[in-house]
């Protein structure tokens, strides 16, 4: 049975405090999924990405890296990645989305790993090198303000250059090596690449080896690797 917090406040930071309590020590407050807590708010479709809380300031219940659940045509996880009050909140997500409909069973959560949440969602990036759309198999997760994303694109190249799109913008300028990759058809595993990202951008740029050389522009192209941002 569902033990509920006894304690109640006016103040958002003392409820959403004593909420933290029974979830980190494990309490379950939503009569059957551990680790999160039912919004007292009322979510309201804006876009894709978006949903706001009509005339109220909660923003700071939404903090980035606050997972989501909730049933918008079927059940589905969300994490924010901002939140802004100007008469009403507006709550930037990504994740499995919003389709427009009514938001209902609406939880949040700041564990690690509360119950039911998925380890990773699939993404399909915006892209630019390639000839035509490439082979895709990208993946990302976020666990607080970081976000790791997995990268593994294989097609034909049309550029000396190479990027993707990321769901979301970097806080700080970002540089990984990449595991493997292939240039003009020919495996390119002796010279170390680097997937980079700077502060404030989403553009995820591909260089082929550390000291910037460039891409042959044909031939297949191919890059697998990842990289995990502050956001």
């Amino acid at each position: 049975m569902a033990t509920n917090n006894p304690i109640t406040t006016a103040s958002l930071v003392d409820t959403d405090w004593l909420q933290g309590v029974d979830q980190a020590v494990g309490r379950d407050i939503t009569g059957g999924a551990p680790g999160w807590f039912p919004a007292p708010d009322t979510w309201v479709y804006v876009a894709a990405g978006t949903f706001k809380i009509v005339g109220k300031n909660v923003a700071a219940r939404y903090p980035v890296g606050t997972k989501l659940s909730y049933t918008d045509s079927g059940a589905k996880y969300s994490v924010v990645v901002s939140a802004a009050f100007v008469t009403d909140t507006t709550i930037t997500c990504i994740g499995d989305g919003l389709t427009g409909g009514v938001i209902s069973n609406a939880r949040y959560s700041y564990a690690s790993t509360p119950y039911g949440f998925p380890a990773k969602f699939a993404h399909t990036p915006a892209y630019s090198g390639w000839a035509a759309t490439p082979t895709f198999a990208c993946w990302f997760s976020i666990n607080g303000r970081l976000l790791t994303y997995y990268f593994a694109i294989s097609g034909t190249s049309n550029a000396t250059s190479a990027s993707i799109t990321l769901p979301v913008a970097a806080a700080a300028a970002t540089a990984a090596p990449i595991a493997i990759k292939t240039d003009n058809g020919a495996d390119d595993a002796a010279n170390v690449g680097n997937a980079q990202i700077a502060a404030s951008s989403a553009t995820l740029a591909f260089v082929r080896t550390g000291s910037g050389n460039t891409w042959t522009a044909s031939g297949t192209k191919a890059v697998n690797g990842q990289i995990t941002i502050p956001i």
